[in-house]
């Protein structure tokens, strides 16, 4: 709920999606919450459509 000039400023700084929606996130959550990811430690899983500080 950001105003559209903000979200154009930065889906310009993206690869094109601009601000990710929760159903775009939550295969990353998912999957760290599961099994599968039992050996998974002190990683960095950035989901950020190429948007980082």
């Amino acid at each position: 709920h950001q105003p559209e000039s903000f979200l154009q400023a930065y889906k310009e700084n993206t690869h094109g999606a601009g601000m990710l929606k929760v159903d775009e996130i939550i295969g990353s959550i998912l999957f760290l919450l599961s099994d599968q990811s039992k050996y998974v430690t002190g990683q960095n899983i950035v989901v950020d459509d190429g948007f980082s500080i």
